[in-house]
Protein backbone atom coordinates (compact mmCIF):
# COMPACT_ATOMS: atom_id res chain seq x y z
CA UNK A 1 0.00 0.00 0.00
CA UNK A 2 2.79 2.11 0.83
CA UNK A 3 4.79 1.44 -1.95
CA UNK A 4 1.95 1.94 -3.64
CA UNK A 5 1.58 5.37 -2.41
CA UNK A 6 5.17 6.25 -2.82
CA UNK A 7 5.16 5.96 -6.71
CA UNK A 8 1.52 7.67 -7.16
CA UNK A 9 3.04 10.71 -5.69
CA UNK A 10 6.09 10.23 -7.48
CA UNK A 11 3.85 10.18 -10.95
CA UNK A 12 2.01 12.55 -10.25
CA UNK A 13 4.82 15.02 -9.05
CA UNK A 14 6.83 14.10 -12.75
CA UNK A 15 3.20 14.92 -14.49
CA UNK A 16 3.07 18.12 -12.75
CA UNK A 17 6.62 19.13 -13.03
CA UNK A 18 5.99 18.30 -16.72
CA UNK A 19 3.06 20.06 -17.23
CA UNK A 20 4.32 23.26 -15.37
CA UNK A 21 7.57 23.36 -18.26
CA UNK A 22 5.32 22.86 -20.91
CA UNK A 23 2.84 25.13 -19.67
CA UNK A 24 5.70 27.78 -19.39
CA UNK A 25 7.34 27.51 -22.51
CA UNK A 26 4.00 27.75 -24.40
CA UNK A 27 3.13 31.37 -22.10
CA UNK A 28 7.13 32.10 -22.95
CA UNK A 29 6.73 31.38 -26.44
CA UNK A 30 3.35 32.80 -27.38
CA UNK A 31 4.81 36.33 -25.63
CA UNK A 32 7.34 36.34 -28.15
CA UNK A 33 5.12 36.39 -31.27
CA UNK A 34 2.58 38.70 -29.67
CA UNK A 35 -0.38 36.77 -28.61
CA UNK A 36 -0.23 35.81 -25.37
CA UNK A 37 -2.22 32.46 -24.30
CA UNK A 38 -4.51 33.62 -21.41
CA UNK A 39 -4.40 31.66 -18.25
CA UNK A 40 -1.16 29.42 -18.70
CA UNK A 41 0.44 31.43 -15.44
CA UNK A 42 -2.52 30.99 -13.21
CA UNK A 43 -2.36 27.20 -14.43
CA UNK A 44 1.35 27.50 -13.40
CA UNK A 45 1.02 28.97 -9.78
CA UNK A 46 -1.78 26.39 -9.15
CA UNK A 47 0.43 23.39 -10.34
CA UNK A 48 2.83 24.61 -8.43
CA UNK A 49 1.30 24.71 -5.27
CA UNK A 50 0.09 21.08 -5.76
CA UNK A 51 3.54 19.98 -6.87
CA UNK A 52 5.27 21.37 -3.94
CA UNK A 53 2.69 19.96 -0.89
CA UNK A 54 2.93 16.74 -2.60
CA UNK A 55 6.77 17.10 -2.97
CA UNK A 56 7.19 17.79 0.38
CA UNK A 57 5.49 14.65 2.11
CA UNK A 58 7.82 12.73 -0.96
CA UNK A 59 10.66 14.25 0.65
CA UNK A 60 9.94 13.15 4.00
CA UNK A 61 9.29 9.82 2.95
CA UNK A 62 12.65 10.05 1.14
CA UNK A 63 14.79 11.38 3.93
CA UNK A 64 16.25 14.61 1.66
CA UNK A 65 14.76 17.12 3.34
CA UNK A 66 17.74 19.39 5.47
CA UNK A 67 18.54 18.10 8.90
CA UNK A 68 20.68 19.99 10.83
CA UNK A 69 22.31 17.08 13.32
CA UNK A 70 25.46 19.32 14.19
CA UNK A 71 24.19 19.23 18.03
CA UNK A 72 22.31 15.86 17.86
CA UNK A 73 25.53 13.80 16.82
CA UNK A 74 27.64 14.97 20.04
CA UNK A 75 25.04 12.65 22.34
CA UNK A 76 25.10 9.24 22.82
CA UNK A 77 23.18 6.97 20.78
CA UNK A 78 20.44 6.98 23.52
CA UNK A 79 20.02 10.08 24.16
CA UNK A 80 19.68 10.75 19.89
CA UNK A 81 17.18 8.16 19.93
CA UNK A 82 15.30 9.74 22.23
CA UNK A 83 15.43 13.41 20.70
CA UNK A 84 15.13 11.81 16.98
CA UNK A 85 11.52 10.51 18.60
CA UNK A 86 10.92 14.06 20.33
CA UNK A 87 11.47 15.56 16.83
CA UNK A 88 8.83 13.37 15.11
CA UNK A 89 6.53 13.97 18.05
CA UNK A 90 6.87 17.89 17.12
CA UNK A 91 6.79 17.78 13.35
CA UNK A 92 3.41 15.36 14.11
CA UNK A 93 1.83 17.89 16.40
CA UNK A 94 2.58 20.83 13.82
CA UNK A 95 1.49 18.92 10.41
CA UNK A 96 -2.15 18.05 12.70
CA UNK A 97 -2.53 21.64 13.02
CA UNK A 98 -1.66 22.26 9.12
CA UNK A 99 -4.16 19.33 8.06
CA UNK A 100 -6.45 20.94 10.77
CA UNK A 101 -6.22 24.78 9.50
CA UNK A 102 -5.77 23.13 5.61
CA UNK A 103 -9.41 21.67 5.77
CA UNK A 104 -10.92 25.12 7.25
CA UNK A 105 -8.99 27.46 4.92
CA UNK A 106 -10.04 24.46 1.97
CA UNK A 107 -13.47 25.33 2.93
CA UNK A 108 -13.42 28.82 3.45
CA UNK A 109 -12.33 29.32 -0.27
CA UNK A 110 -14.59 27.10 -1.97
CA UNK A 111 -16.76 30.14 -2.84
CA UNK A 112 -14.08 32.35 -4.40
CA UNK A 113 -12.91 31.50 -7.83
CA UNK A 114 -9.77 32.26 -9.46
CA UNK A 115 -9.57 35.25 -11.73
CA UNK A 116 -8.79 33.68 -15.12
CA UNK A 117 -10.32 29.76 -15.40
CA UNK A 118 -13.15 30.79 -12.76
CA UNK A 119 -12.37 27.11 -10.73
CA UNK A 120 -13.13 27.51 -7.29
CA UNK A 121 -10.03 28.20 -5.05
CA UNK A 122 -10.96 25.61 -3.24
CA UNK A 123 -9.50 22.93 -5.42
CA UNK A 124 -5.94 24.59 -4.49
CA UNK A 125 -6.22 25.27 -1.52
CA UNK A 126 -6.99 21.72 -0.92
CA UNK A 127 -3.31 20.79 -1.34
CA UNK A 128 -2.58 21.89 2.15
CA UNK A 129 -4.61 19.40 4.22
CA UNK A 130 -4.06 16.72 1.36
CA UNK A 131 0.12 17.47 1.24
CA UNK A 132 0.17 18.14 4.94
CA UNK A 133 -2.11 13.92 5.71
CA UNK A 134 0.37 12.38 3.26
CA UNK A 135 3.15 13.97 5.20
CA UNK A 136 1.90 13.25 8.40
CA UNK A 137 1.57 9.59 7.06
CA UNK A 138 5.12 9.46 6.32
CA UNK A 139 6.49 10.94 9.50
CA UNK A 140 4.85 8.11 11.53
CA UNK A 141 6.37 5.87 9.20
CA UNK A 142 9.51 7.55 9.88
CA UNK A 143 8.76 7.32 13.72
CA UNK A 144 8.07 3.80 13.66
CA UNK A 145 11.44 2.52 10.85
CA UNK A 146 13.35 4.70 13.96
CA UNK A 147 11.87 2.56 16.67
CA UNK A 148 12.44 -0.52 14.83
CA UNK A 149 15.84 0.08 14.21
CA UNK A 150 16.36 1.09 17.75
CA UNK A 151 15.40 -2.71 18.45
CA UNK A 152 17.71 -4.11 16.29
Amino acid sequence: MINFLDKGIRGIGIFLFALIVILTLVQVSSRLIGSPVQGTDEAVRFLFVWMVFLGIAYGMRNKVHIEVDFFISRFSETIQFWLTLFNHLLMIVYTVVIVYQGYFVTEVMGNQLAPISRIPMSYIFAAIPIGASLLLIYIILSAIETIKERKR
